[in-house]
């Protein structure tokens, strides 16, 4: 039987996709590089997508036939856009194929991935392959007890990283490992887990609101806070943010449909994942239309923009659409969890 949509998450996930947009643009446009909008709004990812996982698999029984299920729902989610992607930005038969394998997940996605942004996909392909490992442990006294283990093993490391004095763009490809985001990951599926037992209708209304500032605050703190010192990265403030993203996430989960029409949520979720990895495209091709930046650059913005949101919703339409639905068709062939389980 399949989940109730939750339009909050579907919004959130397409707040987080436009803000990675206008981080990119914004730097190359201005020269500004304004991390909150890139850096924490991918992070959000991770957490989304763990609490997603939990929320459509956790109360199911884990057996040959739903973990096939899972596979095959998750590989025509991603792979189809991101093979197109990837086969637009390079023809190396080498670098394709270790993008292509998902291996570059683990062998420094943040200096391998083809796609600019393509690193955080290669990291969350890893986490679909742990997923099963984290299903085992969903009971919330075992997922709390690794999700305090990951928080403590990401710390160090990243504190690692930054020992030297370097700042994340020169520390990039030893930041951008699987060790430094498994904690968002773990953290969404455990808030998943406490999603229905903690508060009561009306404190769920006030943390979803308290969600709205949080990510609010998270996003447009001063510039100058990121610029030199990354303290969110740097200091204890980072084990703080994690906690902030699963918070936003899991209020988001609760987000009241009068205050947002159900459609434009579902328009922002379907627009996330193709927006994320096409812009970058459009931006750097956008100059063969004759239309240069430095004569009219509000007009450049106005138009590479509008140009993303339109071939976001041609490549949802055209191929994440139908690959979801055959992967659907496919997953459907299999036998329910509970006839499999009869069939045992």
């Amino acid at each position: 039987m399949s989940k109730e949509k939750l339009g909050g998450l579907d919004l959130l996930r397409g707040l987080c996709a436009i803000s990675v947009m206008a981080y990119h643009y914004i730097m190359w446009s201005t020269g500004i590089i304004f991390y909150p909008f890139g850096t924490y709004a991918v992070y959000l990812f991770f957490t989304l997508s763990g609490f997603t996982l939990f929320y459509v698999y956790a109360d199911q029984p884990m057996n040959e036939n739903t973990l096939k299920r899972f596979w095959i729902a998750r590989f025509f989610r991603i792979f189809p856009l991101f093979a197109l992607v990837c086969l637009l930005y390079s023809s190396n038969i080498g670098v394709l194929a270790l993008n292509l394998s998902f291996l570059f997940g683990l062998t420094n996605p943040g200096a391998t991935a083809v796609a600019i942004g393509g690193w955080s996909i290669g990291i969350e392909f890893i986490f679909y392959f742990l997923f099963p490992f984290f299903w085992l442990f969903r009971d919330k006294k075992s997922l709390r007890n690794l999700f305090i283990l990951s928080l403590i093993i990401s710390f160090f490391y990243v504190q690692n990283v930054f020992e030297i004095g370097c700042n994340l763009a020169d520390c990039w490809t030893e930041y951008t490992q699987v060790v430094t985001f498994l904690p968002f990951f773990i953290g969404g599926c455990l808030m998943m887990l406490y999603r229905q037992s903690i508060f009561s209708v009306q404190q769920r209304l006030w943390i979803t609101i308290a969600s709205v500032i949080l990510l609010m605050v998270t996003l447009l703190l001063p510039q100058t806070i990121y610029a030199e010192t990354h303290l969110f990265l740097k200091s204890p403030l980072m084990s703080l943010w994690i906690i902030l993203a699963m918070i936003i996430v899991y209020g988001f989960s609760y987000f009241p449909e009068q205050y947002i029409p159900k459609k434009l949520a579902e328009l922002f979720g379907n627009l996330s994942y193709s927006l994320y990895l096409i812009h970058p495209f459009v931006w750097f091709h956008f100059s063969k239309t004759g239309l240069t930046f430095e004569a009219s650059p509000k007009q450049y913005i106005l138009a590479a923009v509008a140009t993303t949101i339109i071939l976001s919703l041609l490549l949802f339409y055209c191929v994440e659409k139908p690959c979801r639905n055959l992967g659907r068709r496919l997953a459907a062939s299999l036998p329910s969890p509970v006839e499999s389980n009869k069939l045992r």
